[in-house]
């Protein structure tokens, strides 16, 4: 049987001894006579190579398999990706005005300039599902030959990492905060006589079902991501289920001094839909709308019966700015920080996955910000 002798010239599996520098610079010079697209075309890594139009005139075996059409040779990256944003322009990829929160473009503007760097880019698409998104790492950097410039990209997708992310900052953070919350009206229901007028009670169930709606809300997504999500459309008082929804929320609102109540003169129906999606994406409408109000300010949810489909609404009087209303439903981006972002993604998504419905929204100085979930008819509501 073979045995470690630690005082042996060489390792049992690699030898030990260094080349010496003139035996280096030889193996240098045959490394550069490699042929470098074959190297590149194994690589486990997307590799283009795009013209100083932006045009993709090479692309490697891992690229090819990443984007979304046959011939991507003289297509901008977005294009052949199959970015929905691609095509708003005449110009195509590059030439919207979400383009320009978008890290591809940038990277490689600046690789045209002689710069190499990495940013990130969300790629939304459409797909047999009805929507998808790509978070990708984008590096590029300037690349001469034969005196003509071109640019090298790589991408990474890593949509993984950012849900990763997002994860992270719902348990340590969102999560965190409640179980903290929690914990403090424990400790004070211990001494009910120190503030006797407000129902601790309630708000620990209110609570409570917050932190299963966040943790549930998560896994739903997931699902939904994946394709897998099963549902089931029963026959779901609105009502109830917007008051459910209201009442999820009394432990966040407690203390802020933000009104959430049903609009007046609203006529709730009895409708059939997933009552569990439906409530799912009204919290996140509610979320959303609650994380963008302050003190004193009301937000209301409403319904309209329309002869086109029917309509379920949030509105609250803060308003977005221009970047925010740009990017609104991309995967990731969020206001309030590095990993968040699903919440109106997530909504979008369920809503046209699962429901056959669509998610739009305003948002303009002295009119607030209203969000709508529009269901198709044949999910009207039917006489009591």
């Amino acid at each position: 049987m073979n045995t470690f002798d630690p005082d042996a010239q060489e390792t049992l599996f690699l030898p030990a001894p260094r080349a010496r520098l003139e035996e280096l610079e030889a193996q240098r010079s045959v490394i550069m006579t490699i042929d470098a697209p074959r190297t590149l075309e194994t690589l486990p890594l997307a590799v283009y190579i795009l013209n100083e139009q932006r045009q993709i005139v090479w692309l490697n075996k891992k690229a090819r398999e990443e984007v979304q059409v046959d011939q991507a040779v003289g297509l901008r990256p977005g294009e052949a990706l199959g970015c929905a944003n691609s095509s708003t322009m005449p110009g195509g990829c590059g030439t919207s005005l979400l383009c320009t929160f978008c890290g591809a473009p940038s990277a490689i503007v600046r690789a045209k300039g002689g710069l190499e760097g990495a940013d990130e880019c969300v790629i939304k698409r459409h797909d047999h599902l009805g929507l998808d998104a790509l978070n990708l790492l984008v590096w590029t950097a300037p690349l001469d030959a034969a005196g003509h410039r071109f640019i090298l990209m790589t991408t990474s997708d890593i949509s993984a990492h950012k849900r990763q992310e997002v994860l992270e900052r719902l348990f340590y953070h969102d999560i965190g905060n409640t179980i903290t919350g929690i914990q403090a009206m424990l400790d004070i229901l211990q001494h009910p006589e120190d503030d006797p007028d407000t129902d601790y009670l309630s708000l620990l169930k209110s609570a409570a079902d917050q932190l299963a709606e966040e943790i549930a809300s998560q896994r739903t997504l997931k699902a939904i991501e994946e394709g897998s999500l099963d549902t089931e459309a029963i026959w779901t008082d609105l009502e109830e289920l917007v008051n459910q929804t209201i009442a999820l929320f009394r432990y966040p609102l407690y203390g802020r001094g933000i009104i959430l109540e049903k609009a007046d003169g609203t006529a709730w129906p009895t409708i059939r839909v997933d009552a569990v999606l439906l409530r799912r994406i009204l919290v996140n409408m509610v979320k959303n709308a609650v994380e963008a109000s302050g003190r004193g300010d009301d937000i209301r949810i409403g319904f309209r019966d329309e002869t086109d489909g029917l309509t379920i609404w949030v509105w609250n009087p803060a308003v977005m700015g221009e970047e925010t209303k740009r990017r609104v439903f991309e995967r990731s981006y969020s206001t309030k920080g590095r990993g968040r972002g699903l919440g109106t993604y997530g909504m979008k998504l369920s809503a046209e996955r699962y429901l056959g419905g669509t998610i739009r929204f305003e948002s303009a100085i002295g009119e607030g910000t209203l969000f709508e979930l529009r269901l198709p008819k044949p999910a009207k509501p039917v006489a009591e």
